[in-house]
Order: C-alpha cells, then structure tokens, then sequence
C-alpha cells in the first residue's frame, strides 16, 4: 500500500487455534485486519474534526473499508465487530463517517519485545544519533534528545473502559491533567489496579445502589478519594492492606491472545 502499512508485523499466539471461531474465515481476516492496522506508537490524528492521539494499539477505520479489504460482507462485518465488543476483544466509538477501534489489552500482548531498526552513523557524534523505527507502516525519527514516550495514564483510561463501567469515551485537557496529577500520587499509582477491580465489582458502584449513582472516570481521578475508599472497603469487597506491594487483580477478559508455552 502507498503507505508501507504492510511493514513491521505483530504478535499471534498458539491458542488462536483452539479458538472457535477459528475456522470462520470472515471472521479470522477482520480480526487480523484489525491487528495488522493498529498503530503501535502514539501519533495526533483529525478525528471528527478535533486533535486527537491516537494510542497504541488503537485504529481509525469504516466498514466499508473493512468490507472493501476483507471481501466480507457488510452486515457479516457488522456482527463480527459488534462480537468483539462484546467478548471485550475491541471498542468502538462510532461516528456517521468512521469508527476508532481500540484493541483492548494491546499493551499487555503487543508491547513487549517490538523490533527497533536503528541506523546510526558511525561518522556522526553522539548527540547527532538519530533512531529510525519502522512498524506497522508508521516511519518515525526521534532525536536522542526528543523521544516520544507513550502517555504512562493511557494505560489507566484502557483498563477504566475495559472494567465494564461508564466509558471513558475522549481523554480532554482537564481529564489529562487530573490523571497526571494522580499519576504523581505514589498512593494512587500503588492502589489504583486493585480499587479498579473492587468498584467494578461493587453493586454501590455500578449503580444497583438505592440512589442508582453511577461511579465515572472523572470521579475515579480527581482526586486519591476514589481508590482510598475502595481499598478501605468503603465500597464492598475485600480491605486491601495498603502495605500491600503486590496484587493481582481479577483477570482480564478472555482473550483469543492468551499466551501458551512453546
């Protein structure tokens, strides 16, 4: 393609063949579109006419653009979106020309060990060494001393959309900097995966309470309250010991990415 979007490659795991939908052709070429497509560093793109970063593992698409290269039909390429989402495969958020499509848990199966080509000129100093990676189609140089690092809070608006709560549809200004402001809270950085798993599975939380309140991403971030309160019990579920260095939460969504042993 014009853009060398056939470039770079990605992970797939061993149980892919024991999932089944496996032997579903329409359905194995969209899932593999999907990752093929899927930007694997954070770049700004126009979406519905705004600035938006575009994160790791996310992609900006159509139907009909996935209909024109899987050769699927269109209604069969609406039900194997719609069944993505609904196994917590993908997201969606639609609009009347497009839809951004987030692969969920990208960071945990896609991330680690991606190939870097670098290309340093022995002739040039140190502080002239530039880096140029090619993946997915995607070319960037970064200096030595500019290189884009992913946005670290990206990782908590993915697990809050992927935790069946109210979705974190657009990260704005005031979110980002309420986010980063948190991130800078070691409380909040050691707690906020377990409170994430408490409030999704809290009745109160998710609205089933007397009052029907409903927890928000907003209200997850704006200040330490949230996940304090959630691993002091003040929601259901178990007291966290705030001593705790490690914990491991319920597991993600079953993924057709599950990795197996050589």
């Amino acid at each position: 393609m014009g853009n060398n979007m056939n470039e770079g490659w990605v992970k797939l795991y061993r149980s892919l063949l024991d999932h089944p939908r496996f032997r579903d052709g329409a359905w194995l070429k969209v899932w593999l579109f999907l990752l093929c497509r899927a930007t694997h560093a954070a770049y700004r793109v126009v979406f519905e006419g705004k600035d938006t970063m575009l994160q790791p593992g996310q992609l900006i698409t159509s139907r009909q653009t996935i209909v024109d290269f899987c050769k699927v039909e269109r209604s069969k390429v609406e039900r194997i979106l719609k069944k993505l989402e609904s196994e917590h495969q993908i997201e969606q958020l639609t609009t009347s020309a497009c839809r951004l499509i987030t692969i969920t848990n990208w960071d945990r199966y896609q991330r680690s060990e991606q190939p870097i080509e670098q290309q340093v000129s022995n002739d040039r100093a140190t502080s002239e060494q530039r880096v140029s990676t090619h993946k997915n189609g995607k070319k960037v140089e970064n200096d030595k001393n500019h290189t884009v690092t992913p946005w670290p809070g990206a990782e908590v608006v993915e697990a809050w959309n992927s935790a069946g709560l109210m979705k974190c549809v657009k990260v704005t200004d005031k979110r980002r900097e309420h986010l980063n402001a948190r991130l800078k809270s070691p409380f909040f950085v050691q707690h906020w995966r377990q409170a994430l798993t408490i409030i999704s599975e809290s009745d109160f939380c998710q609205g089933r309470g007397t009052r029907g309140w409903k927890a928000n991403f907003d209200w997850f971030i704006r200040s330490d309250d949230a996940v304090t309160n959630a691993v002091e019990g003040k929601y259901g579920g178990p007291v966290i010991s705030t001593q705790t260095q490690k914990f491991n939460p319920v597991p993600p969504p079953v993924s057709i990415l599950t990795e197996v042993s050589p």
